[in-house]
C-alpha cells in the first residue's frame, strides 16, 4: 500500500500540491488558446475540381468534359461518391472518399486522373482548378457600407483598401465585397453598320485583342548595360478606344457604341431598401470565432477614423461571435446552477460545510485538466464539448464523495489513526471506483469503429470532456480527497452542525445491528417504505414481473411510438429566415425588382410585429435570396422578450408570402437544419435520361406528397432557358466555304461577348468587353449575321443554316456516374424514422424502367446511418459493460443483474420525452449512451452489497433487503447529483430557444429522465432479478450435477456389464 496513489499524495504532500498546481496552470494556459466555437472542427474526405469550358452550353459541357471526367475518377480506389455539376461554360466535380483512403496519397492520384482525362478534352479546356477541401470555413462577420453619392468610389476603396487589410488579420479565410457592381467597358457593335461595311464580326476582334498592349518583347544591350524591351501601345480612356483604327477611313465609332457602366446582368443588394456596399468576412477553421471577430471590429472601427471614410455609414447587420457568446454564456450560467444543485445535494446528504467545499474543487480542478486535451488534439471549445461538460458536472463530485464517506467511517471506527484510515479508507474503495469511472467513459470506445456520420462525430466530440473530467476526478478523489480529509478532521460537532443534522435525521439515521432483527426496524419513514415496497416484490415476484412487463409494454405502446427521432445539432440560432425566389421562366431585371419589392413590402409591414431588424435582399433577372434577420435579446427594449422563434417565422412568411410569382416560385427555410415540427428532405432519380427522370421524379412527388407526414413534394429542377438552335445546311455552308464551327464562334461573341484587353486607368484597370447591344441580340439580327467563309466570301447566316426554339437546363448533375434529378418534401412529422419507413416501402412498390432507381437523399441517408451507429454503439457498450463487471464480480450470472438496468433508464428516456413533447435527436442518442455508463454503477453499488452479505453467510432474503437498505442513501445522492447537473439545461428552453435550438434541451431531458427513473426502478428491479438469476444459477448448478451423476450412473453400468 506504501506505493498506492493516497500514500503518496499523503507522504509527499509539497509534491502532490505543486504537481496539481502546475496542471492547473497548463489548463488555464490551454483554456486562453483554445478557440471558442460554435461548431466542430470537420476534416472533409473530399477533393473537387472546376474545368472551365468557355461558352458551351450545359448538355455540351456534361457530354464532353464531365462524363470523361467521371470515367477516369469512378475506378479511383476508396472512392464513395462522385458529385458533378455542369453548367454554361464548365463544370465542377467533387469526389467523396472512405475512411481507409490515404488523403495525401488519394489527392495525389485524383490530380493524376485528372491530367489523363484532360489529354482527352477539348482544345478549349485549357485550365483545371483543383482544391482540397479540409474544414469548413465559416461566414462569422458582416458588414454593410453606405455613403450617400459616389457609391462607386466606396465600392472601389471597399474591394482595393478594406478587403486587403480585412484579409491580413490573423483568423480570416476570405472577404468576399458585393453590392455595388465593378464598372466595364462595353463596345456594343451595330449589325447595321457591319452590314454596311461588309465587315464580319470575327474579322474585328482580332484587331481589338492586338490594339492595346503592354507587353515585353526582350533584352538589348546599352552601353554595356543590359536594358529590358517593352511595346507599348495601351489605351487609357474610351475616346481613344472610339478612335481606334479598323480599316481604311474607319473607325470603331463608325460601326459600334463604346459605354461605361457598371456591369450588365451583376445582382443587386439593398438592406431595409437602402442600396451599399457589402463585406462579409469567413473565417479560417482552426481560429477563434470570438477573437477574429473582436479583431474585425477592431479594424472597421480604425477605418472608419481615416479621411476617406470620415462621410461612411457603417452598420455590423451580422456578428456570429456575440450570439454564441450569448449561447456559450447560457450554457455557462446553466452549468454554474446545475454544479450548485448537486453540491446542494451532497451538503444536505453530509451536512459538513468544509467537506462540501472540499468535494466541490473537483468540478472546477476535473473540467480544467478537458482544455489540455483540447489544446493538445487542436479541438475548439463549441457547444459539443460544453454540453460534455455540463452532462458530467454531477458525476464529478461521485468518486470524491465515496472517498470521503469511507475515511469517514474508518475514522469513527479507529479515531486514533488519522493518516492510516486516510490511505486505508481511500484504497479500499479505490478499485470500485475505479470501475465505476471505466463504466461511464468505455461506452465511448465503440466510437472509433463506427461508420462515418453526425452520431460518431458528436460521440467523438462530447467523449472528450466526459473522459478526461472523469479520469481527472478519480485522480483527485485518490489523492486530494485523503490529503483534504487530515486537514479537515474534526472530533466535535458544532452546535450549527448538530441542528442541521437533526432536520435530516429521519431519512439518515444510522440503522443499529440487524443481527438477529428484522431488517428495516428502527429504520425512518421513507426508508421504512423502501423496505416495505422491496419486501413485497420478493416475495410476489411474479406479479412484480407482470407489472414490469406492463410497464413496459405501455412504453412501447405509448411513448415509444409517438417518440420521433429527428435530425439536429447543437448550434446558436442565427435568427436569419430566409426566402429563395427561383424564377422558372426569363424575366428581366425590372421584373424581378417589382417581384423583391413586392415580397419586401409585405415583410415591411410586420416588421415590429415579428421582431424584424433588417431586411437583407440579393437579386438579379435569374433569381435571389431575402434574408430577415431577427432581433437578439441584446437589440430588445427593457421589459420585451422573443415572441417567435426563427421557425415560427418561416412558418409565418409561409402562410403571408404567396407561394408563387409571376415566372417563379418561392422557398422557405432558415439557417437551421430543421425546425420544431417539420424537416425538410432530399430524394435523388437516378438514371441516363434526364427527361425520363424528370417525368419519373414528378409521378414519385405525386406519391410521395399523399402520404400523411408529407405537407408538400416537388421536383427540384435547375430552370430551363429558351434556346435557339442553329441547324447548319453542311452542303451551303462548304459551298461558301464556312465551317459550322466559324458559326458558333461567330455567334458566342456577338451574343455572350468576348473579353477584350483590359484598359489601364488613373488608378485601376478597367474591363472591356466586346458584344451586340441587349437590344440587338433579336432573332432577325442573329440570321441576318455576316460569316466569312475560308475564300474570304461573306454569307448571311440565314442562307446557310435554318432556326428552331427549344429549352435547355441550366445546370445537369450527376452523382455515381448517373443523372439527377433531385426531388425535397417537406415532412409534417417530427419523427423521420417513421417517415423513413414509410418511404422505403414507397420506393419498393414504385415502379421505373431497367436502370433507373430513386435513393434517399442526404438526410434519410444520414439518419440509417445514425441508427446503424447507435445500435452498434448501444450493443458493444452494453457488452463492454458486462465484461468489466464481470471481472469485478468473478462471474458469469450477476451481471446479468446489473445490465437489466439500462432498458430501465430507456423506459424513463422515452416517458419524460413524451410527457415534455421533446423529441429524439443526435445528442440525445448521444445521452442514451452515456446513460447506459451511468446508470449501471447505481446497480453495481447494490449487487455488489449482496454478494458481500451472501457470502458472510446472511440468508439470501435478508440479504437482499438490507443490501438495499444500506444502498440506498448513496444510490439516491449518487442519482440525484447527476439530475440536478442536468436539470438546468433539461428545464431551461422558455429561456433559451430565442439564442439557441432546443436540442440541448433533449440531452438534458435524456439524462434526469433516465438517471430519475431508472434509478427508482433500479432500486426494486435489481433485487428482483438477482433472485432470479441466483434461482437460475442454483437450478442449473442443480441440473448439471444430475446430469453428471446421470453420466457416472450410465459409465459405471457399463463397466459392471461390459457388451458383449
Amino acid at each position: 500500500m506504501s506505493g498506492s496513489l493516497p500514500a503518496i499524495a499523503i507522504r509527499h504532500p509539497i509534491a502532490t500540491v505543486m504537481f496539481i498546481a502546475s496542471m492547473i496552470a497548463v489548463s488555464l494556459i490551454c483554456y486562453r488558446r483554445v478557440p471558442e466555437d460554435e461548431r466542430m472542427k470537420f476534416d472533409y474526405r473530399d477533393a473537387s475540381c472546376y474545368i472551365p469550358y468557355p461558352g458551351a452550353a450545359p448538355e455540351t459541357v456534361e457530354r464532353e468534359v464531365t462524363t470523361i471526367v467521371e470515367g477516369e475518377l469512378l475506378t479511383m480506389p476508396h472512392v464513395k461518391a462522385i458529385r458533378s455539376r455542369s453548367g454554361e461554360g464548365g463544370c465542377s466535380i467533387s469526389v467523396q472518399f472512405d475512411t481507409e483512403a490515404d488523403m495525401s496519397d488519394a489527392v495525389a492520384e485524383f490530380r493524376g486522373r485528372i491530367e489523363r482525362a484532360k489529354l482527352k478534352l477539348p482544345q478549349e479546356v485549357r485550365r483545371v482548378f483543383i482544391r482540397r477541401h479540409r474544414t469548413i470555413e465559416w461566414s462569422c462577420f458582416r458588414i454593410a457600407l453606405f455613403r450617400a453619392e459616389n457609391e462607386d468610389e466606396l465600392a472601389r476603396l471597399a474591394r482595393s483598401q478594406i478587403r486587403n487589410r480585412l484579409m491580413r488579420i490573423p483568423g480570416v479565410a476570405s472577404v468576399t465585397v458585393s453590392g455595388r457592381p465593378n464598372e466595364e467597358i462595353y463596345v456594343d457593335f451595330d449589325q447595321e453598320a457591319l452590314k454596311r461595311y461588309n465587315l464580319p464580326l470575327h474579322a474585328i476582334i482580332p484587331i481589338l485583342q492586338s490594339s492595346n498592349i503592354n507587353v515585353s518583347v526582350g533584352q538589348v544591350l546599352n552601353s554595356e548595360v543590359r536594358c529590358y524591351v517593352r511595346a507599348l501601345d495601351e489605351l487609357t480612356n474610351t475616346d481613344q478606344l472610339e478612335n481606334l483604327v479598323i480599316g481604311r477611313n474607319l473607325r470603331l465609332k463608325d460601326i459600334a457604341a463604346v459605354r461605361r457602366e457598371t456591369a450588365s446582368g451583376a445582382g443587386n443588394f439593398t438592406i431595409d431598401g437602402k442600396h451599399g456596399v457589402f463585406i462579409d468576412v469567413r473565417k479560417a477553421a482552426e481560429a477563434s470565432l470570438i477573437e477574429t471577430c473582436r479583431r474585425v471590429r477592431e479594424e472597421i472601427e480604425q477605418i472608419r477614423t481615416e479621411p476617406q471614410f470620415q462621410d461612411v455609414e457603417t452598420y455590423v447587420f451580422e456578428d456570429r461571435s456575440a450570439r454564441v457568446e450569448l449561447a456559450m454564456n447560457t450554457l455557462g450560467n446553466a452549468a454554474k446552477i446545475g454544479g450548485a444543485f448537486s453540491l446542494l445535494i451532497v451538503f444536505l446528504f453530509i451536512r459538513r460545510l468544509r467537506a462540501t467545499g472540499l468535494i466541490a474543487l473537483n468540478i472546477p480542478l476535473s473540467l480544467l485538466v478537458v482544455f489540455i486535451y483540447l489544446y493538445a488534439r487542436d479541438m475548439s471549445f463549441n457547444m459539443i464539448t460544453m454540453a460534455g461538460m455540463i452532462t458530467v458536472i454531477g458525476l464529478l463530485v461521485d468518486n470524491a464523495i465515496v472517498v470521503m464517506e469511507n475515511i469517514h467511517r474508518r475514522n469513527r471506527i479507529e479515531p486514533g489513526a488519522p493518516v492510516q484510515n486516510a490511505i486505508t479508507g481511500a484504497n479500499e474503495v479505490g478499485v470500485a471506483i475505479a470501475a465505476a469511472t471505466l463504466t461511464s467513459i468505455i461506452v465511448f470506445l465503440p466510437v472509433y469503429y463506427l461508420e462515418e456520420g453526425d452520431l460518431q462525430a458528436h460521440m467523438k466530440e462530447f467523449s472528450v470532456p466526459v473522459t478526461v473530467s472523469l479520469l481527472a476526478s478519480l485522480f483527485l478523489a485518490m489523492t486530494l480527497m485523503p490529503m483534504g480529509m487530515l486537514l479537515l478532521r474534526d472530533h466535535h460537532d458544532s452546535g450549527w452542525r448538530l441542528k442541521i443534522r437533526g432536520l435530516f435525521r429521519h431519512f439518515s439515521r444510522k440503522a443499529p445491528d440487524v443481527s438477529g432483527k428484522k431488517p428495516g426496524a428502527a429504520a425512518s419513514g421513507p426508508v421504512r417504505a423502501y423496505v416495505f415496497a422491496l419486501e413485497w416484490v420478493l416475495r410476489n415476484r411474479l406479479s412484480a414481473v407482470f407489472i414490469l412487463l406492463l410497464i413496459i409494454g405501455m412504453t412501447v405502446l405509448i411513448p415509444y411510438r409517438q417518440v420521433g427521432l429527428r435530425l439536429q445539432t447543437p448550434s446558436a440560432d442565427d435568427r436569419i429566415a430566409s426566402i429563395t425566389v427561383q424564377f422558372e421562366q426569363s424575366v428581366n431585371f425590372d421584373m424581378a425588382k417589382d417581384v423583391f419589392d413586392r415580397l419586401y413590402a409585405i415583410m415591411d409591414e410586420r416588421r415590429d410585429e415579428l421582431q424584424i431588424k433588417n431586411i437583407f435582399m440579393d437579386y438579379s433577372a435569374m433569381g435571389g435570396t431575402i434574408r430577415a434577420y431577427l432581433k437578439h435579446p441584446p437589440d430588445l427594449a427593457p421589459g420585451e422578450h422573443i415572441r417567435y422563434s426563427t421557425e415560427e417565422i418561416r412558418d409565418i412568411f409561409w402562410r403571408i408570402l404567396p407561394e408563387n410569382v409571376p415566372g417563379g416560385q418561392l422557398r422557405f427555410g432558415t439557417t437551421q437544419h430543421a425546425s420544431r415540427d417539420t424537416q425538410t428532405v432530399s430524394l435523388l432519380a437516378l438514371g441516363d435520361d434526364t427527361q425520363v427522370l424528370s417525368d419519373l421524379a414528378e409521378r414519385f412527388c405525386e406519391l410521395l406528397a399523399a402520404q400523411p407526414d408529407v405537407r408538400e413534394a416537388h421536383v427540384e429542377q435547375e430552370r430551363r432557358e429558351q434556346e435557339l438552335r442553329l441547324q447548319v445546311d453542311t452542303s451551303l455552308a462548304n459551298q461558301a466555304g464556312i465551317t459550322p464551327l466559324a458559326v458558333s464562334r461567330t455567334v458566342d461573341v456577338a451574343l455572350r461577348g468576348i473579353q477584350l484587353p483590359f484598359m489601364k486607368g488613373s488608378e485601376y484597370e478597367v474591363p472591356v468587353r466586346g458584344q451586340f447591344s441587349e437590344n440587338a441580340r433579336t432573332i432577325e439580327n442573329v440570321e441576318n449575321m455576316l460569316v466569312m467563309g475560308a475564300t474570304g466570301k461573306l454569307a448571311s447566316l440565314n442562307t446557310i443554316s435554318s432556326t428552331s426554339k427549344g429549352t435547355t437546363p441550366r445546370v445537369l448533375e450527376r452523382y455515381n456516374g448517373k443523372s439527377v434529378v433531385r426531388m425535397t418534401a417537406e415532412v409534417n412529422s417530427r419523427d423521420l424514422n417513421r417517415f423513413n419507413a414509410n418511404l422505403v416501402r414507397l420506393i419498393n412498390s414504385f415502379e421505373m424502367p431497367r436502370g433507373y432507381s430513386v435513393d434517399k437523399g442526404y438526410e434519410m441517408t444520414e439518419m440509417d446511418s445514425i441508427l446503424r451507429n447507435f445500435s452498434t454503439t448501444l450493443f458493444m457498450a452494453i457488452a463492454l459493460i458486462y465484461m468489466i463487471m464481470a471481472a469485478l464480480f468473478e462471474s458469469c450470472l450477476l451481471p446479468m443483474s446489473v445490465i437489466t438496468t439500462i432498458p430501465l433508464s430507456f423506459i424513463g428516456i422515452y416517458w419524460t420525452m413524451y410527457l415534455t413533447g421533446t423529441t429524439m435527436d443526435t445528442i440525445s442518442l448521444v445521452g442514451t449512451i452515456v446513460m447506459c455508463g451511468i446508470i449501471v454503477n447505481n446497480a453495481i453499488v447494490i449487487v455488489h452489497r449482496i454478494a458481500q452479505l451472501d457470502r458472510g453467510g446472511m440468508p439470501r432474503f435478508d440479504a437482499v433487503v438490507q443490501a438495499g437498505r444500506d444502498r440506498l442513501r448513496p444510490v439516491v445522492m449518487t442519482a440525484l447529483t447527476t439530475m440536478a447537473g442536468a436539470l438546468p439545461i433539461a428545464i431551461g428552453q422558455a429561456q433559451r430557444k430565442d439564442i439557441m435550438t432546443d436540442v440541448l434541451d433533449s440531452l438534458g431531458r435524456t439524462l434526469v429522465g433516465g438517471m430519475g427513473f431508472g434509478t427508482l426502478l433500479t432500486l426494486l428491479v435489481v433485487p428482483l432479478f438477482y433472485t432470479l438469476i441466483d434461482d437460475a444459477r442454483v437450478w442449473l448448478s442443480q441440473y448439471a450435477q444430475g446430469m453428471a451423476r446421470i453420466l457416472r450412473w450410465r459409465m459405471a453400468s457399463d463397466v459392471t456389464h461390459p457388451a458383449g
